[in-house]
């Protein structure tokens, strides 16, 4: 009997990567990343380019402080965040990024809040057109928080295949079928 060769007796354990590449063969390396991930990585560049080209909206609005005192203000959605802006001297008093929003709720028809991350106080606002100001704030921060969420799942996912690519091959005595 013809001793076997060692390539016969160890083969490579195949990765979810490789085995992608296999069933999928229109999924091309290109330096290292699959091209699905390019995909997403579009789909990340497209939606911050919708964040970046969404117009600033400004909305005179009445803003409650946390002592009761109503102050005129005007409450400014950029493509970054929110600015708060005192109408008497047109100074930008507070801004929050929308991933800071913690939650935004309708109080009656005309009155919202806005609870932050991080913010010392509630910010309470009252406008006739209360429920468009919550419904543009709303859509803004969903698509702020769904493009972060991407991109953390792709970046731990890129991490996930330069480990793989620098990793040693994984080994096993048992021969191929």
């Amino acid at each position: 009997m013809e001793p076997k060769k060692r390539a016969d007796l160890f083969h490579r354990v195949p990765t979810s990567t490789s085995l992608a590449l296999e069933r999928n063969p229109q999924l091309v390396r290109s330096s290292g990343i699959v091209a699905a991930d390019n995909v997403r990585s579009k789909e990340i560049e497209v939606a911050e380019e919708i964040l970046q080209g969404l117009p600033s909206i400004g909305y005179p609005v009445i803003k409650i402080n946390q002592w009761g005192k109503h102050q005129p203000r005007m409450i400014r959605l950029t493509s970054l965040g929110i600015e708060n802006i005192r109408s008497a001297t047109d100074t930008v008093s507070s801004i929050y990024e929308y991933a800071k929003v913690e939650s935004i709720l309708m109080r009656d028809m005309r009155t919202f809040v806005i609870k932050y991350q991080g913010a010392k106080h509630d910010y309470i606002y009252r406008s006739p057109v209360a429920m468009q100001i919550v419904q543009e704030i709303q859509s803004r921060t969903a698509i702020r928080k769904t493009t972060d969420r991407k991109k953390r799942t792709y970046n731990i996912a890129l991490d996930y295949q330069k480990k793989l690519s620098e990793s040693a091959p994984v080994y096993t005595n048992i021969p191929p079928n």
